[in-house]
């Protein structure tokens, strides 16, 4: 990294230890968007040694589609200050040294250094996750959603899958075939074609080939191999797709067809006119829009399959979809392209299209297309033909609407944290669900949970929770208020949902340190806590309207904060369960709480599950349920033992801060990722992560900002304390100073923390150590856990010292 931009060695340093330790790809650009960062993440990524990149543009790190605009893009920003792609993240594809695919999630961060605006990147590969799915619905549809008889086999021909159509053909009580070549043992085939079906498994290439199959009486299938290439995870493995042979095959020899070929590519021409003479098949060739509107305008001309191109010199080859239609109700039409374009297909398949095929063309497989479509137009009348084109959509939206799910709930499984101390029950009313439980752990050892129902049911519903998921994870890891999430997921919702959509959520910070549970309820059914005699004793009802409804200036923020100690278990559900249960007349929420046995919760929601079932009859919503076991949420002594000593050798991290910088720089994440690195036991990486995070955050809020806690006790406070928080940040300037120090000792087991800001001071005996006082809680906290706190006469730098015992 050059040390030019940075107002001394010693900053630098400190940022490029941080950085370059990274498990994410960092990279970093100048003003003159040249790299001066490159971490080892991003070698790794890449493929580039960072001396082939260092000093370079940025450009040649970024897909060729956007590589000569990105210098506009970058500088627009610049001018503008409007950022698009700054402060968000999002899922990128590019390629890397070596040419392979690489995908990640990308977020970009701003600083303002001076006069100069530097840029970066961070990126989190994603490349195994992304091929892995789609080599899994890949070979899901391959499998599952044929007619054919499919299998996949290896190059030795070993069977290693097969669908229920190949087992249910050549299964033979009980007995399964192993290998595909011993089903060619008594077969037809002459030596030749077992010889180039052995050459393809061997090179890995296609196979497409008529086949006799069978032990005692062979069939005779379209034979396609395929080597499966979506990703290197299964190389070597091959899908073998048998399509029986009809009768109306050797049909396909006369002249009784048709086939119409829109082709103004005279090299295509002359290559469809070979192939379809040798076949003995009649064929006009059309080499424009015009001459195919020409002769669709003479009644006498006739056709039964349409080989159609879609980039015509005088017109959109898809265009003519409709007028063939016209013509022929019961025509076949493959689509030609070169395109790549996923949104040309969606068209093509929403017109109807028969079937597509990419340039360059394999004729035998565009033959195999053709023998398709004229099997369809041969044996479906006007009536059979629309209902399977009625299944045949149904079918697809089977597997849209599998993929969906499935994106669905990766996006949720992706980010939940396992949670010992929670068991949850959650009943969809269809294939998608409105209810759903977040779950998150800030690395000072508290957890975050949100139980959201959103408004409707199935794929609208379980829609509207999406643009909340990534936020509130990426909140609640940083060990953000409970008021702050509200607010930002309110804010998101209110944009992205229409007026008449919302989300109730229960919301809950669970600090185990503390044995406090902090709620907000928007317009959820009320939190019910229990005693050790299973006895509800308190309950936390909803004081606030659902997320989404208003805007934040709007928004009512009334949180609720619970004492847990004295309590054994929390249940919190949906709505959903109330008024089916109301529905049916026979279940209560007291006989929820009956039938789970709080001594053991690892039965309670089979238990549950079943009294649900016998006693409703019909589900009317989507439910959700959740138990918590207080006595797991908790840190226990959080002593600094002799035995939690992990590093023999002593070291420093330093920070000086400036300006906007001091609102862009996680220095308890980076703190934490040190401690990892250093092998620091979990319990001392969260003591110091929670006293970190309330010293920075004392320093920067009234320090810095010289914010006032009070101002959270009147009407709308929240909201007009953060609102002041965002603008006083956006007026740092380089005076603003925050200046943070971490040193262990590793002689005297001695662990100093010191945080100074350039503000006032603030007088530390004004700490009254009230939990319910709107402010100093933080501080009391810090004075609880440190052995000793030193405070400068100015009260403007405070020293936390730990010892080990």
């Amino acid at each position: 990294m050059s040390h030019d931009v940075f107002h001394t060695d010693h900053d630098a340093g400190i940022l490029v230890q941080t950085l370059e330790q990274a498990l994410d790809a960092v990279v970093c650009i100048d003003e003159n968007n040249a790299v001066f960062f490159f971490n080892a993440a991003a070698e790794a990524l890449w493929g580039y040694n960072r001396a082939e990149v260092l000093g370079e543009n940025v450009n040649m790190l970024l897909p060729a589609a956007i590589r000569h605009h990105h210098d506009a893009y970058v500088d627009n920003n610049r001018a503008t200050g409007v950022d698009k792609i700054v402060g968000t993240s999002r899922d990128v594809e590019f390629l890397s040294s070596k040419g392979n695919t690489i995908y990640a999630k990308l977020s970009i961060s701003k600083i303002h250094y001076g006069d100069k605006i530097l840029y970066t990147a961070f990126l989190k590969d994603k490349t195994y996750d992304v091929i892995s799915r789609q080599d899994s619905v890949f070979l899901e549809s391959i499998y599952e959603y044929s007619d054919n008889l499919i299998i996949g086999i290896d190059k030795n021909g070993v069977i290693l899958h097969e669908n229920i159509h190949f087992d249910k053909t050549y299964s033979d009580n009980g007995h399964k075939y192993k290998n595909f070549y011993d089903l060619l043992a008594n077969s037809n085939n002459s030596d030749a074609t077992i010889k180039r079906f052995s050459d393809s498994l061997k090179n890995n290439t296609t196979f497409i080939d008529d086949f006799s199959v069978g032990i005692d009486n062979p069939m005779v299938f379209s034979v396609h191999l395929q080597p499966i290439n979506i990703g290197s995870f299964y190389s070597g493995h091959f899908v073998l797709n048998l399509k029986p042979m009809e009768p109306l095959d050797i049909l396909y020899d006369n002249n009784e067809y048709h086939i119409v070929i829109v082709e103004d590519d005279l090299v295509f021409c002359a290559l469809y006119a070979d192939y379809f003479t040798r076949k003995s098949l009649t064929f006009t060739l059309l080499h424009s829009y015009q001459a195919s509107v020409d002769y669709l305008s003479n009644p006498l001309n006739r056709f039964d399959v349409v080989i159609l191109d879609n980039q015509l010199p005088d017109g959109c080859g898809l265009d003519l979809f409709d007028q063939f239609k016209k013509v022929n109700p019961y025509c076949g039409i493959i689509m030609v392209t070169g395109s790549e374009k996923s949104q040309f297909f969606i068209d093509a398949y929403d017109k109807g299209i028969d079937d597509f095929i990419r340039k360059p063309i394999v004729m035998d497989l565009l033959w195999i297309k053709c023998v398709r479509v004229l099997d369809k137009i041969l044996t479906d009348s006007k009536l059979r033909q629309q209902k399977h084109q009625l299944e045949k959509k149904l079918e697809q939206e089977k597997i849209d609407q599998g993929l969906a799910l499935h994106a669905f709930n990766s996006l949720f499984e992706m980010h939940n944290k396992f949670c010992p101390g929670l068991k949850s029950f959650i009943s969809s009313e269809s294939v998608f669900c409105g209810d759903n439980l977040l779950q998150a752990q800030a690395s000072n050892g508290c957890w975050y949970f949100m139980l959201a129902d959103a408004m409707g049911h199935g794929l609208a519903a379980a829609t509207s929770l999406m643009p909340i998921v990534e936020p509130f994870y990426n909140m609640a890891r940083g060990n953000a208020p409970l008021n702050k999430i509200v607010l930002k997921l309110n804010g998101l919702l209110e944009r992205c949902l229409p007026d008449d959509r919302f989300v109730a959520a229960t919301i809950v910070r669970l600090d185990p340190y503390n044995q406090e549970v902090s709620f907000w309820n928007g317009g959820m059914p009320a939190v019910n806590l229990y005693n050790h005699f299973n006895e509800t004793t308190q309950q936390v009802v909803s004081s606030n309207l659902a997320l989404g409804i208003f805007a934040n200036d709007r928004l009512s923020i009334n949180i609720e904060t619970v004492d847990f100690s004295s309590f054994t278990h929390m249940l919190m559900h949906s709505d959903g369960l109330s008024e089916t249960l109301q529905i049916s007349g026979q279940f209560s929420i007291d006989d929820v709480k009956d039938v789970i046995d709080f001594d053991n919760i690892d039965t309670a929601f089979y238990e549950l599950e079943s009294s649900l079932k016998n006693k409703i009859s019909m589900v009317h919503d989507d439910i959700s349920i959740v138990l918590f076991d207080l006595n797991f949420f908790s840190l226990g002594d959080l002593t600094l033992s002799s035995e939690y000593v992990v590093s023999s050798e002593s070291f420093a991290v330093d920070l000086d801060l400036n300006g906007s910088i001091i609102d862009v720089v996680d220095i308890t994440h980076m703190l934490c990722s040190v401690l990892h690195s250093k092998n620091f036991h979990e319990k001392v990486v969260q003591k110091i992560s929670l006293i970190t995070t309330e010293l920075i955050s004392n320093a920067i809020e009234h320090g810095i900002l010289d914010l006032d806690s009070t101002v959270k006790q009147t009407d709308g406070g929240f909201f007009t304390y953060y609102s002041d928080k965002a603008e006083k940040l956006q007026q740092l300037t380089m005076q603003s100073q925050l200046t943070f120090g971490f040193v262990f000792n590793a002689e005297t087991k001695e662990i100093c923390i010191k945080v100074k800001d350039s503000g006032a001071g603030f007088k530390f005996d004004k700490v009254t150590g009230d939990k319910d006082s709107f402010f100093g809680r933080g501080l009391t906290i810090v004075k609880e856990l440190a052995d000793r706190v030193q405070l400068n006469e100015q009260g403007n730098m405070i020293s936390v010292y730990l010892y080990y015992r």
